[in-house]
């Protein structure tokens, strides 16, 4: 089991797509190299339950929403407190509370379910067609399993907080390609930190208006003031 980790680690450290990341972990998660299902969700500050990402369901399907109704209530203490994992064989009671939660027959090729809480705020739930059971090996393995899922979920807020921070730059530096050609003359003598007088006496200018066309720039890059500049 401990190799199955180790094998979904190496792959996902360098996926950069976290829809294909779940894709590969439906596909690669079950010990025994059968396919599984993934659910993975998120509430909101509202606490309103939120579709994330999954593999093995229809997207549009009634289904994919009625299992986001059957697990909500259990996921939502476990997504705050982040309990345990739950491991859940689909035996007789368990078909019957999901058919009247749901109004739909689970389908019989899935044996048992996995919630997961994640980080707080997500939470994971995998169908898989192994008859797992409840004991210390199984659960390790499905603990090392939620450590692998929070691992993406990790990488890829990182990732999509890297390129806002990107494009908030490009943005700024975008603005400053809008300088009239008297603001870009005035920037570069801001830059050799001259003073606005100065910079008036130079340019032939009254410091009034030399002021002015300061603040101009400063909007333009999305600065407070000079100093920002010499920095």
């Amino acid at each position: 089991m401990s190799s199955k980790i180790a094998q979904l680690c190496d792959h996902l450290a360098t996926e950069s797509d976290f829809q294909l990341a779940v894709q590969h972990i439906a596909l690669n998660a079950c010990y025994s190299g059968k396919v599984s299902r993934v659910y993975i969700g998120s509430f909101y500050r509202d606490l309103e339950l939120e579709y994330f990402a999954s593999f093995g369901f229809e997207t549009k399907n009634a289904l994919l929403d009625s299992y986001q109704r059957h697990f909500a209530p259990k996921l939502l203490k476990n997504a705050i407190q982040l309990n345990d994992v739950d491991v859940l064989p689909h035996d007789n009671q368990y078909h019957s509370q999901f058919l009247d939660s749901v109004g739909l027959s689970e389908e019989a090729i899935w044996k048992t379910t996995i919630s997961m809480p994640l980080f707080p705020g997500y939470f994971g739930v995998i169908s898989t067609q192994e008859e797992s059971t409840t004991v210390l090996e199984d659960l390790e393995y499905y603990q090392n399993l939620r450590s692998v899922i929070n691992l993406i979920i990790t990488l890829r807020n990182d990732r999509n907080k890297r390129t806002r921070t990107a494009v908030m730059a490009h943005e700024r530096g975008t603005r400053s390609l809008h300088l009239t050609e008297r603001q870009d003359l005035i920037l570069a003598m801001i830059k050799n930190q001259m003073t606005n007088k100065a910079i008036a006496i130079r340019m032939g200018y009254s410091e009034s208006l030399i002021r002015q066309e300061s603040m101009a720039i400063y909007k333009k890059l999305g600065i407070l003031g000079r100093k920002e500049i010499v920095k």
